[in-house]
């Protein structure tokens, strides 16, 4: 990933992260039986530590795409 840092005097003063990341679901609740893609998710622990809400058809071992602005899933990745 490529993050633009900014510094001032030598020194760190801010950080522009990427619009997304792609992240692997390391932990999450079993596929629910006919689940679909509606407007009910299901936490989901991240590679990186985080929590985010995913789809309840998302299982652990996929990637996902996920918006660095509000730490929300974007889309499954293939």
């Amino acid at each position: 990933m490529q993050v633009e840092i900014e510094f001032y005097e030598g020194q760190p003063m801010g950080a522009t992260l990427p619009p997304s990341v792609v992240l692997e679901i390391l932990e999450t609740d079993p596929v629910m039986k006919n689940a679909n893609a509606t407007g009910s998710y299901k936490p989901a622990k991240l590679d990186n530590g985080i929590s985010v809400g995913v789809p309840p058809y998302m299982e652990a071992g996929q990637k996902i795409r996920v918006n660095t602005v509000d730490r929300t899933f974007m889309e499954r990745v293939k």
